[in-house]
């Protein structure tokens, strides 16, 4: 009989169970405890998305300016602007202005490749997961793991790091996981830049391809 476990400690037991059992068990007992730094709420499918989005497929900033062709090169948001000025996403609980945000990060610009931004400069790690799901929830908890091995393989800080650990890293420091349209790769990256960067990921491609299955 399989063993349930519903805490993201528990995760690596999922390498024991096959992939579907592993991923239900996981979706119904993660939402007990939140991983993810964002609200979870349905999203639209495909063919309801403004017709834009929907035919190019990706999500790109329409403020600013583009140093080069859009989508493939860097955007360099408004200055002067202060994004997420109500701190409604938490991507700017002190109230920055896009300079101060990017003099803080030692950025001048976000880069976009091939319609999708490139966070890996600003990135305090970087790991793969399997299996990427729509569920933000999983995707983090098996990432923090991912980060966790990692850095007790490096000896990051000489201190023995667990997935909750990692957890409570990235909300302390205010980080979160992008989740790349490879439908792998996880970046840590701030929130600050992450959250106020229009863009798509791999949720919306995880999600175009369950629409054209």
């Amino acid at each position: 009989m399989l063993e349930k476990f519903s805490s993201p400690e528990h995760f690596s037991q999922a390498d024991k169970l096959t992939k579907n059992d592993s991923l239900e068990m996981l979706k119904r007992d993660l939402p007990l405890e939140s991983n993810s730094d964002w609200e979870v709420k349905p999203l639209p499918k495909v063919q309801e998305l403004p017709p834009l989005l929907a035919v190019e497929g990706k999500c790109l900033p329409t403020s600013g300016e583009w140093i080069g062709e859009k989508g493939n090169s860097i955007w360099k948001p408004e200055s002067t602007v202060k994004p997420d000025p109500e701190n409604g996403k938490g991507g700017n609980p002190d109230d920055l202005t896009w300079q101060e945000i990017q003099e803080k990060h030692k950025i001048d610009g976000v880069e976009f490749k091939d319609g999708y931004p490139d966070f890996s400069s600003i990135s305090a790690g970087e790991v793969k997961v399997e299996p990427f799901t729509e569920n933000r929830n999983l995707n983090f908890a098996q990432a923090d793991e991912k980060l966790a091995e990692k850095w007790n393989d490096e000896k990051k800080d000489g201190k023995e790091w667990t997935a909750r650990d990692i957890k409570e890293f990235r909300q302390s420091e205010r980080y979160t996981w992008h989740e790349c349209e490879d439908c792998q790769t996880m970046q840590l990256v701030p929130k600050e830049i992450h959250n106020n960067t229009p863009h798509s990921g791999g949720i919306s491609e995880i999600k175009k391809q369950q629409v054209g299955a």
